[in-house]
């Protein structure tokens, strides 16, 4: 009875949809981490394949940089994508918690801002990814997050706006929380963004950032050491 049924065509197909379902499900983030890593590396933006000295957490400010350019002869691992949250960003470390870099650095904060997330649930993220990242004695930098040109933002992309009074709460929150978990913290605003806001040399629409200003992000927070 039960080979006749597996000679049954619908059976058949349900029996191969499930098994695809399952396969999909077990192989997922290993097919979507191998897509992501190749996306990178052809833009330039992190190393194909590892031992990595250096991976990367974050939003699209963390992915941008050309960091294997900057950084000639350091392998970076680049797990960071365009508009994700720290919320986000935490649901996905099993995908990379357990990367070969010795040194993490986290860049994000922006996509929270600008989705109506309040500063403690942000920093609450920001630890826990931290706490999770420094697994195996890797050293983690928490980058602070970038204060935007509001006046080029709302000529660029009026449609999102950012909460100010949150980027400010959240970078008064960030160094207490990299003290108490033993991770380091890098303050880039006050070169980037010296007087309140991103300078305007160094972005093209009041939040990315231009190829000089990844060469001075990259010497303040020390990514190339």
């Amino acid at each position: 009875m039960l080979a006749r049924s597996f000679r049954n065509p619908w059976t058949i197909a349900l029996a191969t949809l499930a098994t695809g379902f399952i396969a999909g499900l077990l192989l997922y983030p290993q097919a979507r981490t191998l897509k992501h890593h190749l996306n990178t590396f052809v833009r330039g933006h992190g190393a194909l394949y590892g031992p990595y000295d250096v991976a990367l957490v974050g939003d699209s400010i963390a992915w941008s940089g050309r960091w294997q350019r900057l950084c000639p002869g350091r392998a970076f691992a680049n797990y960071a994508e365009g508009g994700k949250s720290a919320l986000l960003i935490k649901l996905r470390l099993p995908e990379f918690q357990n990367t070969s870099a010795r040194r993490v650095f986290m860049l994000m904060g922006l996509s929270d801002a600008w989705q109506g997330r309040t500063a403690d649930a942000i920093a609450a993220d920001f630890r826990s990814i931290a706490e999770t990242m420094k697994t195996g004695g890797r050293e983690v930098t928490i980058v602070s997050v970038l204060l935007p040109n509001l006046e080029m933002r709302t000529r660029f992309l009026p449609d999102r706006p950012f909460d100010r009074a949150v980027i400010d709460a959240l970078n008064a929150r960030l160094p207490a929380v990299a003290r108490e978990i033993g991770a380091r913290f890098a303050d880039v605003n006050s070169v980037l963004a010296p007087r309140g806001e991103l300078l305007a040399d160094f972005t093209y629409d009041g939040v990315h950032l231009t190829d000089e200003a990844y060469a001075v992000l990259a010497r303040t927070i020390g990514i190339c050491g």
